[in-house]
């Protein structure tokens, strides 16, 4: 996974640990006749630092997740999850300094 920030040229370049990967199948009704789907899910873990974390305040312009075969990118025009994924860090931050 890759993201870059607003306000710089700042790139965090993230490694992921696939923790689980789920397919559901079923199907779909179109004009009497039943066309089969598959669904993929799968779920990583992205190890990240307090420095790191720190960067997302500034907000996320744009991320890219490479999975196989595909690449994922999305361009922000305005911060959309950079500054929830660091208030939920302060947040949790806080719980575990409050204990």
């Amino acid at each position: 996974m890759m993201v870059r920030f607003f306000g710089s040229d700042q790139v965090l370049q993230l490694s992921g640990l696939n923790i689980n990967t789920s397919t559901k199948h079923g199907g779909v009704v179109v004009s009497n006749v039943i066309v089969p789907t598959t669904a993929y899910q799968s779920m990583a873990l992205f190890i990240v630092t307090e420095e790191q974390i720190a960067m997302f305040e500034n907000g996320v312009a744009k991320i890219r997740i490479t999975t196989v075969p595909i690449s994922h990118e999305r361009t922000f025009k305005k911060d959309k999850i950079g500054a929830k994924i660091y208030q939920a860090y302060k947040k949790v931050k806080k719980q575990n300094e409050n204990f």
